[in-house]
């Protein structure tokens, strides 16, 4: 874990107390900024008395602090199906353009036009299926640049330096520079809620669950 350590960015410690349970969650980076401070938001306003540690990290990170007991529950594109997943949101990968860019002009983007084009890429995981995407297609990506930052890459994007590529639920509600068309044939980018082993031991982890499960019916998690 300690190798690690430096990696790991909180993003929400909103209380904190010895006396108090502290629910401790795992967030990759894909996931959406404002969806996840909505649902601590709400999480907090319903149990003000438990304190919330969440982590962001890779995907691989998330799943490694799952699996060691470091966080009891885990959010994003997870691949390892080693744990109990309650699916989140259906997603898929989306083609980010800066606004007045040739390709911005379609309600889609396919692959094979991508052919060319200044490729800025998340590295990882994410990249790993993408290159294979890629492959399956016949097509030789030129990536510009690997960061593993979907804030920085929009911000790249919408300055010009290139086309990047990321899950739907990682994009802003508004974005006035930034044009997103989803990539066809499409890529599913599902993003799930993993419970870990530690979860048992926590009686708050329902409660977040249910939390979760409230907002999907209310449709507010549903990228389109």
């Amino acid at each position: 874990m300690l190798k690690h350590a430096q990696e790991i960015t909180t993003v929400g410690s909103l209380t904190r107390s010895a006396s108090r349970t502290t629910l401790r969650i795992g967030v990759s980076r894909s996931f959406g900024k404002r969806v996840l401070a909505r649902l601590l938001g709400e999480f907090h306003a319903r149990h003000a008395d438990v304190a919330l540690d969440a982590r962001v990290g890779k995907c691989a990170q998330v799943e490694e602090w799952l699996r060691s007991g470091f966080v009891e529950l885990g959010i994003g594109g997870l691949a390892d199906r080693g744990f109990s997943v309650l699916p989140l949101v259906s997603d898929r990968m989306h083609v980010v353009l800066p606004v007045g860019h040739p390709l911005g002009a379609a309600t889609a983007v396919h692959v094979r036009q991508l052919a060319g084009e200044r490729l800025l890429m998340s590295g990882g995981e994410p990249e790993a299926r993408l290159e294979a995407f890629f492959q399956e297609h016949g097509v030789d990506p030129l990536v510009s640049l690997r960061v593993d930052d979907p804030v920085t890459l929009m911000t790249m994007t919408a300055n010009g330096y290139g086309v990047s590529l990321l899950p739907g639920i990682a994009l802003p509600a508004k974005a006035p520079r930034l044009c997103a068309l989803p990539l066809v044939p499409a890529l599913p980018c599902d993003q799930v809620l993993a419970v870990g082993r530690r979860a048992t031991a926590n009686a708050f982890t329902d409660e977040f669950v249910t939390l979760v499960t409230s907002s999907l019916d209310r449709r507010e998690l549903v990228v389109g």
